[in-house]
């Protein structure tokens, strides 16, 4: 989602069991959000009944857990990161899912992965999404995570 739209989640997820994280509070906070902007980068968390993020049980839960990743965006272009050069068009950084529900793609993906602390099911994910990227895709994620993250440990596997 992009970043001005946050609002609008939760607008429409009113009573739902929402954490967000931003810059302003520990990665790890399981405070339920309160709509209070968030500043980039930023993520809103929807988590199922037994996750350890719902600390609110009377709020409205999913059947699974997912996140929104607030991104920037200047028609046509998704902005990735604070460096400019870290974009995708729209139209090559969203694809439906086969819930057919608009999903970021596996480069996209691994990029927010590549550019946070990496945690054991971020490597798996990398290990289990790297086929799926095209040559294009590879060489993006390759120069995306050059100028975000010189040295990142994934590099050399692109």
């Amino acid at each position: 989602m992009f970043h001005d739209d946050q609002r609008a989640i939760f607008d429409h997820l009113r009573g739902w069991a929402l954490v967000a994280h931003d810059p302003n509070v520990p990665d790890d906070t399981k405070e339920p959000w309160n709509g209070r902007r968030l500043d980039p980068p930023a993520h809103i968390h929807v988590p199922e009944l037994g996750s350890s993020l719902s600390t609110v049980p009377t709020a409205t839960h999913t059947a699974f857990e997912f996140e929104f990743l607030l991104a920037g965006g200047a028609a046509p272009d998704w902005l990735l990161h604070r460096d400019p050069r870290v974009a995708l068009p729209r139209e090559r950084a969203i694809r439906q899912s086969p819930a057919n529900l608009p999903a970021a793609t596996p480069e996209v993906i691994l990029f927010f992965k590549a550019v946070n602390d990496l945690r054991p099911h971020d490597e798996q994910d990398f290990h289990a999404l790297l086929p799926a990227l095209t040559p294009d895709a590879r060489r993006w994620l390759r120069e995306s995570v050059v100028t975000a993250r010189p040295g990142h440990p994934w590099f050399a596997h692109l």
